[in-house]
């Protein structure tokens, strides 16, 4: 699909809704590239995570549903901090810092058993979605 709006912009650059010329520049083409990546932040939980309740812990698939919404909570109620933090340090740096957020969340899945507490699974989530949040909005306001 994207080979064939890739033909369709080099065709009909005037119209098309992405201009390609716009990957001419470096800090637009890193951020696209990072912003993709960055997709794998925030879906990689949304399928693993679900995945784990229902079958490791045998849970309903609405529960399994329901532990992802800590973590869009956690996007959600960091934006405004992470908006002022681009104005103040770059948005360099709040990537860096979200990016050690999101590492730094991301360990204790390691040590989640069939007995871990669902709170301490839902602030996890929270924290891992407030440092995925930091990331893409810094790259997106980059580019």
């Amino acid at each position: 699909m994207a080979g064939a709006y890739v033909v369709y912009a080099l065709r009909r650059p005037n119209i098309a809704v992405m201009p390609l010329r716009l990957f001419k520049h470096r800090n637009f083409t890193g951020a696209m590239i990072a912003d993709a990546l960055v997709g794998f932040i925030t879906s990689g939980p949304m399928i693993l995570l679900p995945l784990y309740f229902q079958d490791v812990r045998g849970e309903s698939i609405v529960l399994a549903a329901v532990v992802l919404i800590p973590q869009s909570i956690g996007m959600l109620v960091s934006r405004g901090t992470i908006g002022h933090l681009i104005d103040t340090l770059g948005a360099r740096w709040v990537v860096l810092i979200g990016a050690t957020i999101s590492v730094a969340s991301t360990l204790p899945f390691v040590y989640f058993t069939t007995h871990s507490a669902y709170w301490l699974i839902a602030v996890v989530v929270f924290v891992r979605g407030s440092g995925g949040a930091t990331v893409r909005s810094a790259i997106q306001a980059d580019a």
